[in-house]
């Protein structure tokens, strides 16, 4: 028990805090420059909503 969670923690810790922060960093900056189209798919509508829901997706947005 204590050899497995030792192990564990060790592996988890170290593997997972490097390997996971430095690839949802990377991974997250990419998806983010690329999803902001299809999520921030809002803004582009802002223009044209913007002067009926321009409360809506402002407040949403911001």
């Amino acid at each position: 028990e204590l050899k497995p969670t030792n192990r564990r923690a060790k592996t988890d810790k170290p593997k997972k805090s490097p390997q996971k922060k430095q690839p949802k960093s990377k991974t997250a900056a990419t998806p983010t420059e690329q999803k902001p189209a299809k999520r921030r798919g809002r803004p582009p509508k802002s223009p044209q909503t913007k002067s009926q829901s321009s409360t809506q997706p402002a407040p949403a947005t911001a």
